[in-house]
């Protein structure tokens, strides 16, 4: 690797184990499983690209809807902190 590369390597580790957050458990939850993340990660492309994945043929109010839905679950997951 390239010196910024291992910089950069090197502090993302570090940051495992200092500070608040600990990598095996945020305020002390269970972390998500991987299949947990990865339904949230095609959550996330869908509403950045719509009708790319998921929901077909997208317009007007479905559209409207879907966003909605797709936010709405990703709420409940607690995606968003405050």
């Amino acid at each position: 690797m390239n010196e910024k590369l291992d910089r950069a390597a090197k502090a993302l580790v570090e940051s495992y184990s200092t500070g608040d957050v600990k990598i095996h458990h945020l305020d002390r939850q269970p972390l998500p499983s991987h299949a947990e993340i990865i339904r949230v990660l095609v959550t996330i492309h869908e509403l950045l690209f719509p009708g790319y994945i998921g929901a077909q043929g997208l317009t007007g109010e479905s559209l409207a809807a879907h966003v909605e839905s797709r936010m709405a679950w990703l709420y409940e997951r607690r995606v968003w902190t405050k």
